[in-house]
């Protein structure tokens, strides 16, 4: 009968030995995650202010190629016009000299006719 009181006592005692070192094991994991959580910040605080740096490399960079694009486009659409302004010369040219082929056909008519009445 003892050893079984004494059984009974020492799982008692382990069990409340165990609710201790697991509210200490609790106690020492919330203060390593609060230093963790602390040394997280202290890092992103850093990488912020070396982010500051970096991202105003960055913003020139896009600035840089933004500009540059613009400045392709802009040749593009520059070469365009003048495809469409050589065209548009073109059909100018063609139909004023089509206009002049019409009128030198009736001056050069107008100049027989008055030759044969002559």
């Amino acid at each position: 009968r003892t050893w079984r009181s004494r059984k009974a006592y020492r799982l008692l005692l382990d069990d409340q030995h165990q609710k201790k070192n697991r509210a200490a094991a609790i106690r020492i994991q919330t203060a390593f995650r609060g230093r963790k959580t602390r040394n997280a910040f202290a890092l992103l605080v850093e990488y912020q202010r070396r982010g500051r740096n970096e991202a105003a490399a960055i913003r020139f960079q896009i600035a840089f190629r933004r500009w540059r694009s613009r400045k392709v486009y802009d040749l593009l659409l520059e070469h365009q016009h003048q495809k469409q302004n050589r065209a548009a010369a073109i059909r100018i040219q063609t139909a004023f000299r089509g206009w002049m082929g019409r009128n030198t056909y009736l001056l050069l008519s107008v100049e027989r006719s008055k030759r044969r009445d002559q």
